[in-house]
């Protein structure tokens, strides 16, 4: 409904136009219920019901789509005459009821998507299209919807719903996708000041299990063998057996799984970014001696270095990829020749970052003065919006994570006002950490409109960054997700 801004629209839509002439597109104009629309396609002998883009006034009404057909129906849906509609689908009207009211909404047919994909395909793909839908579980899906709301209560600015529609048991993809809710409480291995973290309640065994029935039934082949014959490297030269990779290895990997990102000040440091990931473990004296097998057989063989001990723990290295990718970028590779990640048992937990991570990790767990997620006074005030259980959960600081966005901005900026004439080859290099390249040609492209040197210090802005949470949880409906942006605290 375009209101008193009709004339607004009609300027628009002149210059839309004048713009598809420009670039050799053919204007048609046909006659809809008495509705003028006009018709932009490729040449004139393009079908106007098929990838064209459609415009037209009905009164202060702008309609436009993609589709003359669509169109058509639109005008008849808009003067009355009967026909299906979404708005009668029963999924259509529970998931609105579901989510309730929205600023924004949106919806995905998905049984209708199903048979259009159906529709396409030749009668002997059905039968096997069929079984796969029904064995990844997608064939008991309704449909998707999405709302979201501005500013719907004190302190929130945005809140996003999501909602996977299921009728019947979940199965495949989905029975796999959200694990059983368990109490909401951050990890000990998640210390305060953290960018962000995810917590998964997932047990490894069961995934492992649902993923690999999936694959066997698709594609008659079970993988479960082939991986454990692969094992077989790992047997000792007396004969020993090999590592059982589901019982020993898979099956010792147990809830929760949790990834976390911190920032180090000066955010333009090549290292500033700490990512961890840690997974909680059955018995780790098993998964410690079938850790080891496997990196001395697969990931490191030969190399007795690449394996070192702390405080009753061993550290299993690996080269470091993102280091190396890095270094390049800076021109420093020889920066990268000692840098690891690792992996290590590390009493109830498996640890995964850097090597100098995963080694803090060991000494922070034996000292008693660690403050953990828990303290820390954002996640305090944000985590009042998170239910007490939940599958999945997340928790973001958006002032950590903008203000190393910021900082670099202005390095960026800065740097380039000093070699104003580098090339971009010499210039994405000037800061060399993973998300620099992006912010220094993001600069570079905007100079001629945007000075990022007049921005301000961070800690002006500050105040208007807060926390985002969200979570995933399983329902009799459906797989249900939220997520909720608030202001800061005390704004």
């Amino acid at each position: 409904d375009l209101g008193d801004n009709i004339a607004i629209a009609r300027k628009i839509s002149l210059n839309i136009t004048q713009k598809a002439a420009q670039e050799g597109l053919v204007r048609d104009l046909q006659t809809v219920r008495d509705v003028p629309i006009t018709i932009l396609k490729k040449s004139q002998e393009s079908d106007a019901d098929f990838d064209t883009f459609c415009y037209g006034f009905m009164d202060n009404q702008l309609i436009l789509g993609s589709s003359l057909k669509y169109i058509r129906q639109t005008l008849m849906l808009i003067d009355g005459v009967a026909m299906p509609q979404l708005s009668n689908n029963e999924n259509f009207i529970s998931m609105n009821q579901a989510l309730g009211s929205a600023d924004l909404r949106g919806y995905l047919n998905v049984k209708r998507l199903l048979d259009v994909i159906r529709n396409t395909m030749p009668p002997e793909g059905l039968s096997p299209f069929n079984r796969q839908m029904a064995t990844m579980g997608i064939d008991n899906i309704e449909g998707v919807g999405m709302t979201m709301q501005l500013m719907p209560e004190r302190n929130i600015q945005l809140k996003s719903k999501v909602l996977v529609s299921i009728k019947g048991e979940k199965k495949g993809i989905p029975a796999l996708m959200v694990p059983a809710s368990s109490p909401v409480r951050p990890n000990r291995m998640l210390k305060k000041g953290l960018a962000s973290f995810m917590t998964a309640n997932y047990d490894m065994g069961t995934l492992y299990d649902g993923i690999t029935k999936i694959a066997w039934s698709i594609s008659g082949m079970n993988p479960a063998p082939m991986i454990q014959g692969a094992m077989m490297a790992t047997g000792g030269p007396q004969g020993s057996n090999p590592v059982n990779f589901r019982e020993e290895f898979i099956g010792q990997l147990v809830k929760p799984l949790t990834v976390g990102v911190g920032f180090e000040k000066p955010y333009t440091a090549s290292d500033s970014m700490k990512l961890f990931m840690s997974i909680g473990v059955k018995d780790g004296e098993v998964l410690d001696k079938a850790l080891a097998r496997i990196h001395s057989t697969f990931l490191a063989p030969g190399q007795k270095e690449m394996q070192r001990e702390l405080l009753n723990s061993t550290l299993y290295l690996l080269p470091n990829p993102f280091a190396m990718m890095l270094a390049a970028q800076a021109g420093q590779l020889s920066n990268a020749q000692n840098s690891f990640l690792a992996m290590a048992v590390v009493g109830d937990q498996l640890v995964f970052s850097t090597d100098k991570a995963v080694e803090q990790t060991i000494r922070d767990l034996r000292r008693s003065d660690i403050e953990t997620m828990a303290t820390d006074p954002m996640y305090q005030y944000a985590s009042g919006y998170l239910p007490e259980m939940a599958g999945i959960y997340f928790y973001g600081n958006s002032q950590i994570s903008t203000e190393k966005d910021w900082v670099i901005l202005k390095e960026a900026a800065k740097k380039m006002a000093e070699n104003p004439n580098d090339s971009d080859d010499t210039m994405i290099p000037l800061i060399p950490f993973g998300g620099s390249a992006m912010m220094t040609s993001l600069v570079k492209e905007m100079r001629e409109i945007i000075d990022f040197n007049l921005l301000p210090d961070f800690e002006v802005v500050q105040k208007y960054f807060g926390p985002t949470v969200g979570y995933v949880s399983n329902r009799d409906d459906g797989i249900y997700v939220e997520f909720i942006n608030l202001t800061a605290p005390g704004k």
